[in-house]
């Protein structure tokens, strides 16, 4: 069948139309393409912040953990130490009550023996050596060899509180710089490789830019000066004992 156009523009007046209507829907096409692909891709990177996420608040759980971990340690230990003091008043109170009773006993033996001085006419001389006969034997009723064993007694009991005092310092410092809900993240990641170090432990394995919200990768070529261990040793004996001092475990 042949097409009659009314003019001889007609033919080229087509032809364009239909050229123009093939690009725009090519160009439709492709934006239809583009906007996929960039839906894909914001799909993409929503996952792998929700995985980021997921597993930054992994960390700060673990971490919070250890710290209500290491809080009931120490509050087990304050309250073992209250004790103590608490027992060492009372066997104090209770030593103090002894002497008080001895003291009156002695004090009427003096009594009594004054009384037997004067029925009996006892001679100066020999009330003195009676009288320091006394003394004596109330100075040495066993009263000082007691308070000599209990006071060793105390101190083994000081030495142990302070091993575990010291354990549990060590294992303050280890977590210190791990405490999620305290530091940020980039920087508790920083501080734990650092006190693993300071103990001789493996430090924590290099972590890419991904690995944790925050963290910045070290730009290659750079290197960081490493403290020799005398300064490692020195910054944790510091460390230690700011963090003794602030749970009161010396004035």
């Amino acid at each position: 069948m042949t097409i009659q156009y009314r003019s001889a523009a007609e033919p080229a007046l087509a032809a364009a139309t239909g050229t123009a209507i093939g690009k725009a829907e090519a160009k439709k096409k492709e934006q239809e393409i583009d906007w996929e692909r960039e839906s894909e891709i914001r799909a993409n990177q929503l996952k792998m912040q929700l995985q980021e996420q997921e597993i930054a608040q992994q960390f700060l759980n673990e971490q919070r953990g250890k710290q209500i971990a290491i809080d009931r340690e120490l509050r087990a230990h304050e309250w073992e130490t209250e004790k103590m003091v608490l027992a060492s008043q009372m066997d104090f109170a209770k030593r103090e009550q002894i002497r008080q009773k001895k003291y009156e006993r002695l004090l009427n033996q003096l009594d009594e023996a004054k009384t037997k001085f004067i029925e009996q006419n006892t001679p100066e001389a020999e009330q003195q050596n009676i009288m320091v006969d006394i003394a004596k034997n109330y100075e040495d009723d066993g009263f000082t060899e007691a308070d000599t064993i209990l006071g060793k007694e105390r101190t083994l009991e000081q030495e142990r509180k302070r091993s575990e005092a010291a354990e549990m310092r060590r294992e303050a410092i280890a977590y210190l710089g791990e405490l999620g809900n305290l530091l940020p993240l980039s920087q508790a990641v920083t501080e734990t490789s650092k006190e693993k170090a300071r103990l001789g432990e493996s430090p924590a394995a290099p972590l890419t830019p991904s690995a944790y919200p925050g963290v910045v990768a070290a730009k290659p070529g750079t290197t960081t000066a490493q403290p020799t261990p005398e300064e490692l040793r020195a910054q944790n004996t510091k460390e230690a004992y700011e963090i003794g001092k602030r749970l009161g475990y010396w004035d």
